[in-house]
């Protein structure tokens, strides 16, 4: 008498075990393509639309930067320009998020940002 209902009790157990990977399967493939649609990578920026965006002097420094390989002393950039404009510049850069500044003894680091390392 009971045997029968065992049996429709486990079709039950696999037709939910079946929606439970469905579901699963549905989440996986949502998030893969979320991340699939991301912002481009850093490696794919055009080097001169960003730099046609930006003023003379913060041109110059990122200019610099990428000449010194995306780092740089502050006191480096202040040798080949003015220590003002190259203040100023630095301070608009940061505000942008293009660049990162920490402080260094008397000096700052100038890194660029992780988004713009693709210009070098």
């Amino acid at each position: 008498m009971w045997e029968g209902h065992g049996f429709m009790m486990f079709q039950h157990l696999w037709w939910w075990l079946a929606l439970l990977i469905g579901i699963f399967a549905l989440v996986v493939w949502y998030f893969y393509s979320l991340l699939a649609r991301r912002i481009e990578p850093a490696e794919r920026l055009d080097r001169e639309k960003i730099l046609r965006m930006l003023g003379p002097s913060e041109r110059a420094v990122i200019d610099r930067l990428i000449r010194f390989e995306g780092t740089a002393l502050q006191s480096d950039l202040s040798r080949e320009m003015d220590k003002l404009r190259v203040h100023r510049a630095v301070k608009s850069l940061q505000q942008k998020g293009i660049i990162e500044v920490l402080p260094r003894g008397r000096t700052r680091l100038i890194k660029l940002a992780r988004e713009f390392r693709g210009l070098l």
